[in-house]
């Protein structure tokens, strides 16, 4: 497959990160694709203003749109045994299964080509169309249009600040001022789990905890 690409190039590959040995290989390098990205941004409009200001809101991930070509007329089998799996891409996999609600999700898929462009991402549309057919009715070529949105790996939680568990006060501190007490629902739950009577007295050295 790897002679029927665009002079030789060596071809890009889709691959399902769920089960990496699961790879589609464009037969037909695309002549060009597009990247697109979007921001958000709200108007705050002001009564008796011809503009409001513009407000950045969010970002919004890239988008990868691909035309690809499957062709498999010189063999003569069905050119669905090579686009199926990008199918598979979309469907709910248990490999992404919730401990808790047993719900799942599409798996993560990687464009590569040539390692020089690589895009994580999810596929959210994919149109097959069928262009050519043996005499039985066997489709033997296909173009593939497929649309992929870009999804980071999710962070890590943030490790604990150092004195999470509790600091000690500095003379002329209070309970309502130690902001350094670190998950408190409110300095009354702070200064009851501390043993202190007067918030607005707290000796020096005394330790707040959550």
């Amino acid at each position: 497959m790897d002679s029927l690409t665009r002079g030789g190039l060596k071809p890009a590959t889709i691959t399902n990160l769920d089960d990496p040995s699961k790879i589609v290989k464009c037969m037909f390098n695309p002549f060009e694709f597009s990247i697109t990205k979007s921001n958000t941004w709200g108007e705050n409009a002001g009564s008796g203003q011809d503009q409001g200001r513009v407000r950045f809101q969010k970002g919004g991930p890239r988008s990868l749109t691909l035309n690809l070509i499957f062709d498999t007329s010189d063999k003569g089998t069905d050119v669905q045994n090579l686009t199926r799996p990008l199918w598979d891409m979309m469907k709910v996999t248990q490999a992404n299964a919730s401990a808790e609600t047993n719900l799942s999700d599409p798996p993560d898929v990687e464009f590569n080509w040539n390692e020089k462009i690589k895009f994580r991402a999810i596929i959210k549309q994919l149109t097959e169309q069928f262009t050519f057919f043996k005499e039985d009715g066997t489709p033997i070529r296909c173009k593939i249009t497929i649309a992929l949105q870009e999804r980071e790996q999710e962070d890590p939680p943030p490790a604990q600040q150092p004195g999470a568990a509790g600091e000690a006060t500095e003379a002329g501190e209070t309970v309502t001022s130690a902001d350094n007490v670190a998950g408190t629902e409110g300095w009354r739950g702070s200064a009851s789990a501390s043993g202190i009577d007067n918030p607005l007295n707290v000796p020096a050295g005394t330790t707040t905890v959550a």
